[in-house]
């Protein structure tokens, strides 16, 4: 996964990691307020939301809005009403904006940054279902409901038994076909089309672990494309997400990620597609790597600045200037709280890194 607030102020609290070295935090500002790049969804705003238990069979209402970006509902594999090992999840967009209810695994987080390992995606005011196996152990499934594309709207969601058994054998998202990925050359654009009969395009390139990748995705029609991408060895298909991303839309025409590569060295995976299938369209894609950090044009990297214990800064956030960093050094085991006020009203975040890590606007 972009509002604006009469006033926000976020508290956020992290654990030292075992090595007392140094972190540095990011303060970033999402400039715009509907399909943004959607490699910025992992950027927490540092609200937690708590799942609600649902009624197998009972439809729930509810409302995506900017904060906390999504609604977490919960139910147990071996609830009565299920009675096998796939459950049929109903989405509905009351608004008419692309939304999407995700699946997650009994112990895995939820979370505004990461995905669920089945979903369902609604556009339009049709009501979109699947039907997803429960085939991650018995406990707990959760249904996070929220908009992979940054949309925001009313919602109804549902979780039943499938209808008959043909349904429970279906796949819950588009057919998970695959295709050849052609080689591309560095720095040189390439282009294509999403469509009905051409679901998505992927290209594979060669890089090893700290390289420094820019991967920029052109929507030339305007409508919300994506580029995946995906770590060496991985599948791609139809439906499934890469592990980053970034996406292009009538909002940001041009999509930028960087990123610092930490899944190894080897052939990477860039994957053109829209997700859910939700739109079509001609794209630019260009994959570019460099020796030295590289930011998310047109941002630049900076300095950080030394912040120290019970010590405050303040700063401004503009589109020249997307983002401030402070470093400070703590002991093992230490616990460190940050609290951010934005005192214009506009959404901010503040993101902390590991040691060693590189910071800059897209990261």
């Amino acid at each position: 996964m972009n509002s604006i607030y009469s006033r926000v102020s976020h508290v956020r609290t992290w654990i030292v990691p075992a090595v007392a070295l140094a972190v540095i935090i990011a303060v970033l500002l999402y400039l715009t307020v509907s399909d943004t790049g959607r490699g910025l969804v992992g950027l927490a705003t540092g609200t937690t939301v708590t799942c609600e238990s649902l009624t197998v069979g009972t439809p729930i209402t509810g409302t995506v809005s900017a904060s906390p970006g999504y609604d977490c509902y919960d139910f147990a594999a071996d609830d009565p009403a299920i009675q096998g090992t796939t459950i049929s999840v109903s989405l509905n967009s009351k608004s008419g904006s692309s939304l999407d209810a995700d699946l997650y695994a009994p112990g895995s987080e939820v979370a505004l940054g990461n995905t669920g390992y089945a979903w369902v995606t609604a556009f339009g005011t049709e009501t979109k279902s699947g039907t997803l196996a429960l085939d991650k152990g018995t406990g707990s499934y959760k249904i996070k409901v929220w908009s992979y594309s940054k949309s925001l709207g009313d919602y109804e969601v549902s979780v039943s038994m499938p209808t008959s058994p043909e349904s429970q054998s279906a796949p819950s998202q588009a057919s998970e076909s695959t295709t050849v990925c052609n080689a591309v050359s560095l720095d040189t654009a390439v282009s294509g089309n999403i469509a009905g009969s051409n679901k998505f395009d992927c290209y594979t390139f060669t890089a090893s672990e700290n390289d420094n990748v820019i991967i920029k995705m052109t929507s030339k029609d305007g409508t919300s494309l994506d580029a995946d991408l995906y770590a060496p060895g991985s599948p791609v298909t139809e439906s499934n997400a890469g592990f980053k991303w970034a996406t292009a839309s009538s909002a940001t025409p041009e999509a930028t990620l960087s990123t610092s590569l930490d899944k190894g060295d080897g052939t990477y995976t860039v994957k053109a597609w829209s997700y859910g299938n939700a739109a079509e369209g001609n794209y630019e894609l260009t994959i570019s790597i460099g020796s030295e950090t590289i930011s998310a044009s047109p941002s630049i990297s900076e300095t950080c600045g030394v912040l120290k214990i019970g010590d405050s800064a303040s700063g401004t956030i503009s589109s020249a200037d997307k983002y401030d960093c402070y470093k400070y050094s703590a002991k093992s085991g230490d616990v460190v709280t940050v609290d951010i006020t934005s005192l214009s009203g506009a959404q901010l975040d503040v993101d902390i890194f590991g040691p060693g890590s590189s910071t800059y606007a897209g990261g």
